[in-house]
């Protein structure tokens, strides 16, 4: 869930003044220049470090708790004997950690240094994929996706959808328990014709600043620019408003867990399976000068009704059991939610 921002801040009177506390121990803790030591940072590494800071203390989700003059100071001692913004990279991650948002990361230009949640176990597809459960469920289920095809993404998961519907279809299962997160808008535009029209989720900021983020007719964005809409014409399920069951497991993340959101508070709904990873925040991203990127949390995700997360999303109904190649043969999560759904009314039966 990154939105691409190029950022260029410059320090204000105080943060100089941090900067150059911690920039004269830094020099102290290396000796000057003593040749038993390290030499003192260079003022371009300095530079290059207080900009990355800038960035963190003006937009990171936790900067109201922070206490950052020790917080710079910290960092520039991590930074002891740098002469240029490589040799800054490690500080920056140990600042990025001291954040404790458990979701903001560094990349360095090359991609390398970028903390994720886990990879969902090897083998599986990286696809959307689909099948008819018991003649008259759907099942879905979506993995996470960090790609630039966010249209094709999108188209797929609408395309895997439409294969299933049929006028017999009285319920579906959106299953996100592999979802480790990456771009939340081609999943939330995709999974659409399930999840429903309308606004369907919010960012929430320190500040209280709300930002409502919708699905409409194959597009998903915030209010008002959709982000990412399909290619062609939206699909509508032959039987709209249906009966949903969604499955989240602890790997389900991020991006992941803004499915999960989504489809929070909304009518004829209920989650299955275990407690998501725990990031239900949402990143911003911001590129400084040599092409390196911060990733830093700046928001909460609430859902529809406001209700604001932040952390693990707990399910509805808890269920252990390991996620199954074949949803049809050997899931408990998917056994509890396929019993759910055929005694609900849409199926016949009586919730």
């Amino acid at each position: 869930m990154v939105i691409h921002v190029i950022q260029q801040s410059s320090g204000t009177a105080t943060r100089k003044v941090s900067q150059t506390a911690a920039l004269c121990c830094a020099m102290a803790l290396s000796g000057c220049g003593d040749p038993l030591g390290p030499p003192p940072i260079s003022e371009a590494a300095a530079a290059y470090l207080d900009r990355a800071l800038d960035v963190m203390e003006e937009h990171s989700i936790n900067r109201y708790t922070i206490e950052w003059g020790p917080f710079r100071e910290r960092a520039f001692l991590f930074a002891v004997g740098a002469q240029t913004p490589g040799d800054t990279y490690d500080a920056i991650r140990f600042a990025v950690y001291q954040l404790g948002d458990n979701h903001s990361s560094f990349r360095e230009p090359s991609g390398a240094g970028q903390a994720a949640p886990p990879a969902p176990p090897s083998g599986t597809p990286p696809n959307p994929d689909g099948q008819l459960l018991e003649g008259r469920i759907g099942y879905v289920r979506l993995y996470g996706f960090s790609g630039s095809e966010s249209v094709q993404h999108a188209d797929t998961i609408q395309g895997t959808i439409r294969q299933l519907d049929s006028p017999a279809i009285c319920g579906w299962i959106v299953d996100v328990r592999l979802n480790t997160g990456g771009n939340m808008w081609p999943m939330v535009a995709g999974i659409g014709p399930i999840l429903g029209e309308g606004q369907v989720g919010a960012f929430v900021d320190p500040d209280s600043i709300w930002t409502h983020w919708f699905y409409d007719n194959g597009g998903a964005g915030v209010v008002p620019n959709t982000r990412v809409s399909v290619s062609g014409t939206a699909y509508e399920l032959n039987t709209p408003e249906p009966t949903v069951a969604v499955l989240t497991g602890p790997i389900t993340a991020s991006s992941g867990e803004a499915v999960v959101v989504a489809f929070r508070e909304r009518p004829k709904t209920r989650s299955f399976g275990q407690g998501t990873y725990g990031v239900s925040t949402a990143n911003s991203l911001f590129t400084l000068s040599d092409g390196a990127e911060l990733i830093l949390t700046v928001s909460t995700l609430a859902d529809r009704t406001r209700h604001i997360y932040g952390g693990v999303i707990e399910p509805d109904q808890f269920v252990d059991g390991e996620v199954a190649d074949d949803p049809a043969s050997g899931d408990a999560v998917v056994d509890a939610a396929l019993a759910w759904l055929t005694s609900s009314d849409d199926c016949g039966g009586a919730q």
